[in-house]
């Protein structure tokens, strides 16, 4: 069509060329913007796309204590169980050494040992010599701990065979048992001459004796004579303890006697022997 409108009679256009597309879009037929102009500075920052902060407000006190610059535990994360146990509320564990040889310290902290003693497996002891054994006292001592004696337990009365085992009235300590009190009978007449066993033995390679001739043994132990009787019979002498069981033997080749209480019991050979104990003759002590 014809353009009938009034001539433009502005500057003419010394810009450069537009260049750009063109606008193909829809026309804008919205309201006209009669709003304020916008003189606020322009928002270059990037656009905030994160989710809205739903939570509640933190209301607590301000966190005002010193920064924590320890180093960082890198270590294993513990994985065991929870300790639910009580709590240890006793003093604190200081030691003491070695309690089981230190004589300050001997079985526990503080316990000190007697003068004399030394301190074995955690007990207060004497340093006894071979064949001695070290007993604690009757009287405990004060002050300190150990305090024994050493005592030979095998002749002492007061401690025959164990510390405190005291031998009755009458009675003494040997070979470790306690006894009615030696007594010499012919041909028998140190308790070094008698041994422990069960056979006395005689003729044949023995001879004209008895092997052994001072015999010991305990209260309900029998004693077996072995040998020819017919030509060595046996019988027991009046000396010595009464009620021998010993019985007069003069044939058969063995016979055995049980006694049932202590003392000494000799016998001799009719032939070889006396009845004071000469000769072929022996003695069979019982002891409790």
């Amino acid at each position: 069509m014809i353009d009938n409108g009034p001539v433009d009679t502005g500057p003419i256009d010394t810009g450069p060329v537009d260049t750009g597309l063109s606008d193909t879009g829809p026309a804008d037929t919205g309201p006209v913007d009669t709003g304020p102009v916008d003189t606020g500075p322009v928002d270059t920052g990037p656009t905030d796309t994160g989710p809205a902060d739903t939570g509640p407000t933190d209301t607590g006190p301000t966190d005002t204590g010193p920064t924590d610059t320890g180093p960082v535990d890198a270590g294993p994360a513990d994985t065991g169980m929870t300790d639910t146990g009580p709590a240890d509320v006793g003093p604190a564990d200081v030691g003491c050494g070695d309690t089981m040889s230190d004589r300050n310290n001997c079985g526990g902290c503080g316990r000190v040992c007697c003068a004399g003693n030394i301190c074995a497996a955690g007990m207060c002891v004497n340093a006894c010599s071979p064949g001695n054994t070290s007993c604690p006292p009757t009287t405990p001592p004060v002050g300190c701990f150990g305090g024994g004696t050493c005592r030979d337990l095998s002749t002492d009365n007061a401690n025959c065979g164990a510390c405190g085992n005291a031998c009755p009235t009458g009675q003494v300590c040997s070979a470790g048992t306690c006894q009615a009190p030696f007594t010499a009978v012919a041909p028998c007449n140190t308790p070094s001459d008698y041994t422990t066993g069960s056979t006395v033995r005689f003729g044949g390679a023995v001879g004209t004796a008895y092997e052994p001739r001072c015999l010991t043994v305990r209260v309900g132990d029998s004693v077996t004579f072995e040998g020819a009787f017919s030509g060595h019979p046996l019988a027991p002498s009046s000396r010595g303890t009464s009620g021998t069981p010993i019985a007069r033997t003069t044939a058969g080749t063995t016979a055995t006697f049980r006694f049932t209480a202590a003392g000494h019991f000799p016998y001799f050979c009719e032939f070889h022997g006396s009845n004071a104990g000469d000769g072929m003759s022996g003695v069979v002590r019982v002891v409790e």
